[in-house]
């Protein structure tokens, strides 16, 4: 963006130089981060088997995200829930095989 686009707020009383507003940058990946975990969580009742993928590429966008707060963290929170109903859901699974047949 160049700076005859950016919004000037005012100038440097020193250098008489601009001073253009900072836009807030978009956390695209720790909304993609959220979103893949609650979808995984919804998952997790449905069928366990799309748990995995999808709560590991949840976790890396939000370890790549570059704002690790808010959204980010929300999202890698859900991740780590999820891969816990995993284990959960698993466990269940050969108990109940251990046990019927």
């Amino acid at each position: 963006m160049n700076n005859e686009q950016k919004k000037i707020i005012g100038y440097d009383p020193n250098t008489g130089q601009p001073i253009y507003e900072q836009r807030k940058q978009k956390d695209g990946l720790g909304i993609a981060s959220m979103v893949i975990g609650i979808i995984a969580i919804f998952m997790s009742v449905i069928s366990f088997m799309l748990i995995l993928p999808l709560s590991v590429v949840g976790l890396a966008l939000g370890y790549s995200s570059t704002n690790k707060q808010g959204k980010a963290k929300v999202g890698i929170i859900l991740n780590f829930i999820a891969l816990g109903l995993l284990v959960v859901e698993f466990i269940l699974l050969m108990l109940t095989f251990a046990f019927v047949g």
